[in-house]
């Protein structure tokens, strides 16, 4: 895990540009024109991204699973705190199919949408780079916020 607030944030930036690059490639893939290939790469690619983010903060599965039992008491608190159920797990097929719930509505709509012609492809494209965003970014600051909070413990 992290061990210095400078390091953090460090983290926090490097994982914002890659969820910006993750965001890019799912917005080229959302602008393929055959309805349901982005649904199928974009689960992939968020589940990728997560886990990245995941190692980048330390707090990966089994990084969890090896912390003192009153750290770890402190992470899932503040988990739970920051909504984000992704910290600490290993992103396997059902976790990936929950991401992917999550996002469902969307993701259906923005692949209907390529049914119209030019229009409806570059609002998919728009639709997913937003969608992988918004997620890549929510998980970025629960990681960090989950990630101070232990800190804070470990100082005190």
């Amino acid at each position: 895990m992290i061990e210095t607030r400078e390091e953090l944030d460090r983290a926090r930036e490097e994982c914002r540009r890659m969820v910006t690059r993750y965001a890019a490639a799912s917005g080229a893939a959302g602008a393929i024109p055959l309805p349901g290939v982005d649904l199928a790469l974009d689960a992939f690619s968020i589940a990728r991204l997560l886990t990245r983010i995941n190692e980048r903060f330390g707090v990966t599965e089994a990084e969890v699973a090896g912390m003192d039992a009153g750290l770890r008491g402190i992470l899932l608190g503040a988990m739970t705190g920051t909504g984000s159920a992704f910290i600490g797990k290993r992103l396997g097929p059902s976790l990936v199919r929950r991401v992917v719930e999550r996002t469902a509505s969307r993701m259906l709509k923005r692949s209907a949408a390529k049914l119209v012609p030019v229009a409806g492809m570059a609002a998919a494209a728009g639709a997913s780079f937003a969608a992988t965003r918004a997620l890549g970014l929510a998980h970025v600051d629960a990681c960090y916020q989950a990630v101070a909070r232990v800190q804070d413990a470990r100082h005190k």
